[in-house]
């Protein structure tokens, strides 16, 4: 090898190191805004989760029994546009939503038309609070378990459910996001699974939520690998870990993922978006060990994504 090939080799490997730490200088690290945050701060909740590091936030709006999905549309837009502006105040942007986790069987039509008017209510809900990505899950047209004979009709069901759902999102600006899930015997669990329906959905308004604890309860999957399987299509996370037993959305590094080999497929995909947490601080006894536990969860989420 020349002198002239030892210098280009090392000019390729100086760009791909400087790629890498613009990467991880820029990088976006989100939380859950659970309700531990409104029960201890109330509405200093944001300022809080920003004074722990956090400038990006999951906001749930997931059980329907609750308000605001019994409001007027005018309370509603009032109680979201609120909920923006006491971010915007503490610099804290609502990075996405999760739509309702309604029900784990929607065998009728008639439920699935109950399920897609809440979905269209967390739509909007989403549009007023001037959040771009809207998380949901696969529609369980027969519940959780898939039996041979019903795959297809669940892709079918599932398909058809996705075009209407992102008619009521394109206009409003908002990006459908489908969630892989964490059910062995549902057919439309693991991550390529997903990523077909997305592909024959083929709109820019339905993309993927990634997450790790639900890719790592399958014991034939590799979260990394998997990462490189569907990232073209990935808009968001929903980052947490687990014994590869069951989805206990322990914090990062608690479990078994290789988290160092997963945030090298971030990099190396270039995904720009948001290392979005969906864990929160567990087992505390009062305000002083629910913030600490925050601050470890944010301490956690940094060395993950420091460049090494």
């Amino acid at each position: 090898m020349s002198i002239n090939q030892n210098l280009d080799f090392s000019f390729i490997d100086f760009i791909i190191t400087i790629k890498l730490i613009i990467e991880v200088i820029s990088v976006k690290i989100g939380i859950y805004a659970g309700p531990e945050f409104t029960s201890f701060y109330g509405d200093k909740r944001y300022e809080k989760i920003k004074t722990l590091g956090f400038s990006y936030v999951d906001f749930s709006n997931s059980d329907v029994r609750k308000y605001p999905y019994n409001a007027s549309l005018r309370d509603a837009e009032a109680f979201f546009k609120n909920e923006r502006k006491m971010m915007e105040q503490a610099d804290v942007i609502p990075s996405q939503m999760h739509g309702p986790w309604y029900s784990a069987s929607n065998i009728t039509q008639e439920e699935r038309d109950e399920l897609f008017g809440y979905f269209c209510q967390s739509l909007q809900f989403a549009s007023y609070m001037e959040c771009k990505y809207w998380v949901i899950h696969p529609v369980f047209a027969f519940g959780t378990k898939s039996l041979p004979e019903n795959e297809e009709e669940t892709r079918k069901i599932n398909v058809e459910f996705a075009k209407r759902l992102v008619d009521v999102a394109k206009p409003l600006g908002v990006t459908i996001c489908l969630e892989n899930m964490p059910f062995p015997s549902f057919c439309i669990s693991k991550p390529l699974e997903i990523y077909s329906i997305i592909k024959e959905v083929n709109d820019e308004n339905y993309k993927m939520c990634f997450d790790t604890g639900h890719v790592n309860v399958f014991k034939d999957l590799d979260v990394a690998k998997c990462f490189y399987d569907v990232a073209d299509e990935v808009a968001v996370l929903h980052v947490h870990d687990n014994c590869g037993d069951t989805d206990s959305h322990l914090f990062p590094t608690f479990g078994s993922i290789d988290w160092k080999s997963f945030y090298k497929a971030l990099c190396n995909t270039g995904f720009d978006g948001v290392f979005s947490l969906e864990t929160s601080p567990k087992n505390y006894a009062n305000i002083d060990e629910f913030e600490n536990s925050a601050g470890e969860l944010y301490s956690i989420a940094k060395r993950i994504t420091e460049f090494n």
